[in-house]
């Protein structure tokens, strides 16, 4: 993987952390992913929930 990919600093908003995280994923290849504690998701102010 590349270096830069999925790196995460101080002070990213939620939307570069979503971001970041979702483009580590698909350069990893992974093809599930489960999450936990869905009723804390907000569907309106998530930009990658899809």
């Amino acid at each position: 993987m590349d270096g830069d990919v999925g790196a995460l600093t101080a002070g990213m908003s939620q939307a570069q952390i979503t971001s970041s995280v979702c483009r580590t994923c698909t350069v990893a290849g992974v093809q599930l992913v489960m999450i936990g504690e869905v009723h804390r998701l907000k569907r309106r102010s998530t930009t990658c929930a899809r």
